[in-house]
């Protein structure tokens, strides 16, 4: 499984998590389709399979796919995921018990306990900050230029 397919599938799992999909999360997996830059191929099944959960269809399992990621070697692919995940999880700016769970299933794959996820969740609304004000910077230099 490539590593653009281990990330959207857990992406999907977390959109579908709380049992609803708003609009705001398929337009952020849309960009995260996107921002991938993925082949032809590529895109066009995760495009598929962003239709497929748009109509309520099942997931690829994700013990699988945690499976897999845990005993990768790519820690920033873990980090992305997490980072983004936890993202998407408060889109609505509520972080459903759900979501919170699937969370911390993903951070127990890899052996941490409740006070590193305490850690993890408290660096994920850091590292968001922090991307969201280097956006907000740069989209001012770009408006400036």
């Amino acid at each position: 499984m490539k590593d653009s397919e281990i990330y959207f599938n857990f992406m999907l799992h977390m959109a579908a998590a709380d049992g609803q999909i708003d609009d705001e999360e398929l337009t952020y997996l849309d960009t995260c389709i996107e921002r991938l830059g993925v082949s032809d191929d590529v895109y066009q099944n995760l495009k598929g399979q962003l239709l497929n959960l748009k109509n309520n269809g099942h997931l690829k399992p994700l013990d699988d796919t945690l499976a897999i990621l845990s005993c990768s070697n790519n820690p920033s692919l873990a980090m992305t995921i997490f980072r983004d995940a936890y993202a998407l999880a408060n889109i609505d700016d509520d972080l459903d018990t759900k979501e919170q769970a699937l969370l911390e299933k993903f951070a127990y794959s890899f052996g941490a306990t409740g006070e590193n996820f305490k850690r993890l969740m408290s660096w994920a609304n850091r590292a968001i900050s922090i991307k969201e004000e280097g956006e907000y910077l740069f989209e001012q230099l770009a408006g400036k230029q």
